[in-house]
C-alpha cells in the first residue's frame, strides 16, 4: 500500500468522508468507534448456508449506524483551512 503518512515522527491517519479542508489532532486513546445500539433500525442476522449449498459456512448480515466519537473534547484540536 505504500509508506505510512507521518509529520515530524507523528503518524497521520487518512479519514475518508471528512472534508478536505479540515484537520483533527488528538490522542488515539481519546477517539472511539461509536454506534447507536438502541435504534429501531439495527439488525443482525446469521444465515446458515448448509441448507442451501451443503457448505459449513455462515453468512452475517449487519445493519447499524456508526461514527467517530471522542471522550474529552478539550483534548482535541480542529483546524479548518477555509
Amino acid at each position: 500500500m505504500g509508506n505510512a503518512l507521518s509529520f515530524e515522527g507523528i503518524k497521520i491517519q487518512h479519514a475518508p468522508g471528512m472534508p478536505s479542508d479540515h484537520i483533527v489532532a488528538g490522542e488515539a486513546s481519546n477517539i472511539y468507534f461509536g454506534t447507536g445500539l438502541l435504534a429501531d433500525h439495527n439488525e443482525v442476522k446469521l444465515l446458515d448456508m448448509g441448507d442451501l449449498d451443503g457448505s459449513q459456512n455462515v453468512r452475517v448480515i449487519m445493519r447499524y449506524t456508526a461514527g467517530v466519537q471522542y471522550g474529552i473534547g478539550g483534548d482535541l484540536v480542529l483546524q479548518t483551512l477555509a
